[in-house]
C-alpha cells in the first residue's frame, strides 16, 4: 500500500512537471487561426497538436495567380507513422475553368475518377459559416509517397469542400492515409464547425 501511494505521488509530481516546464499539450484542446492580412479574413479551430506550415496571404492588388492565399496544417505524427494528415486552405480567384464552387468540385471529382483506385465514399451539399457548399469525400491511391522508408503507392481518403464567399473561390481539404483517415475525420470536421469568413 505504502507503494503504490509513493508510485502515485510521484506520477502526480511528474505530470505537474511536464505541464508546467515543458509545455505539454492536451491533445484534445484546440488553438484559433485568424487569418486577417490582405483581402482574405477567416478564423478556424484546429487541434492543438497539427502545425502552421505555409500562410501565403493575399494582398489588396491580388497576385497573377489564381490562389492568393495557402494555408497547411501538417500532422506532425507525419514523421513517427505512416500518417500524413494534411489539412489544405485555398482561397483564389474564380476562373474560367472553375467559375464557381459546383463548377470547383465536379472538377475535382472528375480528375480523381480518372485515377484507377478512386471510389467515392460521399457526396453532399452543405453550409460553412451560412455560405452554401460542396463537399466530396474519396479515396485513391497516392502516386507519391509522402515519407522516407514507405515505398511504394499508398491508398488516401481526400475530403475537400468548396464554396463561394467575398468574390473568392475557398477550398478545405484534408489528405489523410486510409489507415488513420476515420480517426482524421473528426479533425475535419472541427475545421469545418468553426470555420468563419470575416469582414
Amino acid at each position: 500500500m505504502k507503494k503504490l501511494i509513493i508510485f502515485s505521488f510521484f506520477s502526480v509530481v511528474i505530470l505537474i512537471f511536464c505541464f508546467t516546464f515543458l509545455g505539454c499539450k492536451d491533445m484534445n484542446s484546440y488553438n484559433t487561426y485568424e487569418m486577417n492580412e490582405g483581402t482574405i479574413h477567416f478564423s478556424l479551430e484546429y487541434r492543438n497538436y497539427y502545425k502552421v506550415e505555409v500562410v501565403h496571404p493575399g494582398n489588396d492588388t491580388g497576385n497573377a495567380t489564381k490562389d492568393i492565399m495557402y494555408l497547411y496544417l501538417i500532422s506532425p505524427k507525419i514523421k513517427q507513422t505512416n500518417d500524413y494528415t494534411r489539412i489544405k486552405i485555398i482561397v483564389g480567384k474564380p476562373d474560367d475553368l472553375t467559375p464557381d464552387a459546383k463548377s470547383a468540385i465536379e472538377r475535382a471529382e472528375r480528375n480523381a475518377a480518372s485515377w484507377a483506385d478512386y471510389k467515392l465514399l460521399d457526396k453532399y451539399e452543405l453550409t460553412i459559416d451560412g455560405v452554401h457548399a460542396y463537399r466530396i469525400d474519396y479515396q485513391n491511391r497516392n502516386i507519391i509517397p509522402a515519407i522516407a522508408g514507405v515505398s511504394g503507392p499508398r491508398i488516401e481518403v481526400i475530403r475537400e469542400v468548396d464554396f463561394d464567399a467575398n468574390g473568392f473561390s475557398w477550398m478545405i481539404q484534408m489528405s489523410s492515409d486510409s489507415s488513420t483517415a476515420e480517426a482524421d475525420k473528426a479533425d475535419f470536421e472541427h475545421i469545418l464547425q468553426t470555420f468563419k469568413i470575416l469582414d
